[in-house]
């Protein structure tokens, strides 16, 4: 089996499939929370919480809500992925690398702004993205899993 990457989300994301769909045309295991799990619950309270979610509290993200979602990746390392994709925007303002070191995390939308400024600079031709080019058939999501393949490989992992 291929190197596990972890994915935090909102349930829609991850029942949209987009990132499991991407991770897997490329080897990779996805693991995700379970939507019914205590988990993903607490990923869900991390965002949309009227009190303390990202949504309620912009910017100022509280600590509870980076202690809900810090408890989420960590779930995820501990079931062997040595990367988390932080598959929503309010994930990626709520967890960041610093103070968490169980896996590395890896922001699509940064990995997206750097393809496009490599796209807008002639270093990257549009159909160089390896999860497209080898016909995963998700163009949103290749980006995000050639992110995810070269953390893992800089983790130590293999797809």
């Amino acid at each position: 089996a291929g190197t596990a990457v972890g994915i935090l989300a909102t349930d829609g994301t991850l029942r949209s499939g987009l990132y499991q769909r991407a991770l897997e045309a490329r080897g990779l295991v996805p693991v995700a929370p379970q939507l019914d799990s205590a988990v993903q619950a607490a990923v869900r309270a991390a965002v949309y919480d009227d009190r303390t979610g990202i949504k309620a509290t912009g910017a100022e993200v509280s600590a509870v809500a980076r202690e809900r979602l810090a408890g989420a990746a960590t779930g995820c390392a501990d079931r062997g992925a040595q990367v988390v994709g932080l598959g929503c925007t309010e994930v990626a303002v709520g967890l960041s690398a610093e103070g968490f070191t169980a896996a590395k995390l890896v922001d699509p939308l940064d990995v997206a702004a750097d393809a496009l400024l490599d796209l807008a600079a002639g270093r990257r031709a549009p159909g160089s993205f390896r999860s497209q080019a080898a016909g995963g058939g998700v163009p949103g999501g290749a980006v995000a899993a050639d992110a995810a393949i070269e953390a893992a490989g800089a983790a130590g992992g293999s797809p």
